[in-house]
């Protein structure tokens, strides 16, 4: 099993993970459906409803995984090195 340092890397990704998890539960959203918006960029973060209004069925692990990669990809510099 690859190692960084004396602990196996899954550890650090993890870690890495729960610390990106912890942002998104604090980030500001907007709701706007069918989607709620990132409260800083206006970005969709979450698709909440489908085409015709109706919502979909994501449970609050779906919400925070689709929040998490939204701020990888549009905020991940700003948020690491301010």
């Amino acid at each position: 099993m690859p190692a960084w340092g004396n602990q196996p890397i899954s550890v650090h990704a993890q870690r890495d993970l729960a610390r990106w998890q912890d942002i998104a539960r604090a980030w500001p959203l907007e709701h706007d459906q069918p989607v709620d918006r990132c409260g800083q960029c206006g970005q969709a973060a979450v698709r909440t409803h489908d085409d015709h209004g109706r919502p979909y069925q994501i449970t609050e692990q779906d919400r925070l995984t689709q929040i998490v990669a939204h701020l990888r990809q549009c905020h991940e510099t700003a948020i690491l090195d301010p």
